[in-house]
């Protein structure tokens, strides 16, 4: 009975057809590290997630485990991005909310007629399109870092399905930079290298017949 099970595995296979196989590949992000979403309960939608996600499944048509962790991980990145774009909305939405309150309440602008005091509040606004320079900065710094791991997660997912379709690529390069600064004193060794001062010649310069 048992051998007879174990042929009926053997001729079965699993899928044959590209398609089945990525259908069944895809029944991995069910499970096991799969299983961990970036989802901030109470705040993001587990159904825009998974929209989310099967959207770039449906796109980058990932086949294997591999690819599929490689397709989870530009999900993560790219959900974390759309956070990013969410932050600086909202920030920027509560400063310009609480523009005509900050003014009011501001000494310098008391005794200001309402007529200015609506012009410095429009112009007010318009300045708090921007987050500070501050938190601009950090933003910025957060959201090239996701970028940098999005597009070499891209890159990799790309050059691994290419080798599956049969395609001849370079393994990818890796670069190590040493961006160490050197601060210590010059060795004794090093220090034989270097000409003293009062080693050098430093008289009145000689004419050419002039003997020495």
């Amino acid at each position: 009975m048992l051998e007879s099970n174990s042929d009926s595995i053997q001729k079965a296979g699993g899928p044959k057809t590209p398609a089945g196989k990525a259908r069944s590949s895809r029944n991995a992000l069910k499970h096991g590290v799969f299983a961990a979403v970036p989802i901030i309960q109470g705040q993001e939608s587990w159904q825009a997630w998974e929209t989310h996600l099967n959207g770039l499944i449906e796109s980058l048509k990932p086949i294997g485990y591999f690819e599929n962790l490689l397709v989870f991980r530009l999900a993560c990145l790219s959900w974390r991005l759309s956070r990013v774009t969410r932050f600086e909305a909202e920030v920027t939405a509560s400063n310009v909310a609480r523009t005509e309150v900050d003014l009011n309440n501001d000494p310098r602008y008391l005794c200001k007629p309402e007529k200015d005091l609506a012009l410095l509040v429009k112009l007010e606004k318009r300045r708090r399109r921007l987050p500070e320079p501050e938190l601009l900065d950090k933003v910025a710094r957060y959201e090239s870092s996701i970028e940098r791991s999005f597009f070499r997660t891209l890159h990799e997912l790309e050059r691994l399905q290419a080798v599956r379709c049969g395609a001849v690529v370079s393994p990818p390069a890796v670069v190590d930079v040493d961006v160490t600064v050197q601060t210590e004193e010059p060795t004794k060794s090093d220090a034989n290298l270097i000409p003293s001062s009062t080693s050098l010649d430093l008289g009145q310069p000689r004419l050419q017949n002039e003997p020495t």
